[in-house]
């Protein structure tokens, strides 16, 4: 059991790793490969300091608005992140989690991430969540149709609801 001052539960928005690289005259996806890189050393620490969950925001709904040369490198270098690292988070009793629609990643990619799933699902030393194709408004669409559908008035425009 936790002590009353440990951290449990850790997040980390993944934000900066294209003006990182702009700042060192490289491009936008060096800086995002570099990022993935830190994830290591983030989990490593996360792991001496006892915490028993990571969750990782590292791929928004507006994430799609980018570049498609970028977002490409983004999802390969996920996948290179779990297929080089998926022996050690075994070895740690770390679980994989997502949080998110991924429905919208390339196959590959979905692929991966359901392998590394599946791989560490009976684990529970450690929580890995990453959050992928995650988005506020809708989120808060989803949240309002599912009480929209509790209400009993027979007045119901669920359809109608809105981001906006």
């Amino acid at each position: 059991m936790a002590k009353s001052n440990q951290l449990i539960h850790v997040a980390f928005i993944m934000d900066g790793n294209g003006r990182w690289a702009k700042a060192r005259n490289l491009p936008r996806h060096l800086g995002h490969k570099e990022g993935c890189e830190r994830v290591t050393d983030i989990y490593e620490e996360c792991l001496a300091q006892g915490i028993k969950v990571m969750s990782l925001y590292a791929f928004s709904t507006e994430n799609w608005n980018r570049p498609k040369d970028e977002i490409r490198h983004l999802f390969s270098y996920l996948e290179l992140f779990f297929k080089r690292e998926i022996k050690r988070l075994i070895k740690d009793g770390c679980q994989v989690r997502t949080s998110g629609d991924l429905s919208k990643l390339p196959k590959r990619t979905q692929k991966v991430i359901a392998d590394a799933k599946a791989k560490t699902k009976d684990l529970n030393n450690f929580v890995f969540n990453i959050c992928l194709n995650y988005g506020g408004k809708e989120e808060i669409t989803r949240a309002a149709k599912l009480f929209a559908k509790d209400v009993k008035d027979g007045k119901r425009k669920i359809d109608s609801l809105t981001e906006e």
